[in-house]
């Protein structure tokens, strides 16, 4: 096959530099991460990757990228407060992931109660089981241990 090389119509540098990158230097900023105000820099790097993820029309799930997206969305479930995008909030996708893990998180605090002193390998099988990170299993060992303290009283 022939080719032709011809010159583009428009010349144009892809620099990678970024809105944000690009806002900080012209702002005179310390860094990337004073251009967002009061916005938490992880909850919005998670939720642009989310935004970027299913605009893919990837959909959470249990493998491969759709795992990758249900990760992102939990922690943001976990940290709705500092999520400052309401549409997102009030997207199918992330309602429909609120409610399983919620659901998750009901059966593994159920499943936590049984267990007296639970173990490491206790919540990792949480996590296995039903995808609850270990330190929120930590914390709601101690959340149930509060509450049990304050029935005694």
């Amino acid at each position: 096959f022939p080719v032709t090389i011809r010159p583009l119509p428009c010349i144009g540098v892809d620099s990678g530099l970024g809105l944000e990158r690009l806002t900080y230097i012209l702002s005179n900023k310390n860094s990337v991460y004073e251009v967002l105000g009061d916005r938490n820099p992880v909850v919005e790097d998670h939720l642009r990757t989310c935004k970027w993820i299913i605009s893919e029309g990837i959909k959470p799930s249990n493998t491969k990228h759709g795992y990758v997206l249900r990760k992102l969305l939990r922690r943001l479930i976990q940290r709705q407060k500092d999520v400052k995008d309401n549409k997102f909030i009030n997207s199918q996708i992330y309602q429909d992931e609120y409610k399983r893990y919620k659901r998750s998180l009901i059966l593994g605090e159920k499943k936590l109660k049984e267990i007296n002193n639970p173990t490491y390998q206790d919540f990792l099988d949480l996590y296995q089981t039903y995808g609850i990170p270990v330190e929120l299993s930590e914390n709601l060992v101690l959340n149930i241990k509060k509450q049990a303290r304050q029935c005694k009283y």
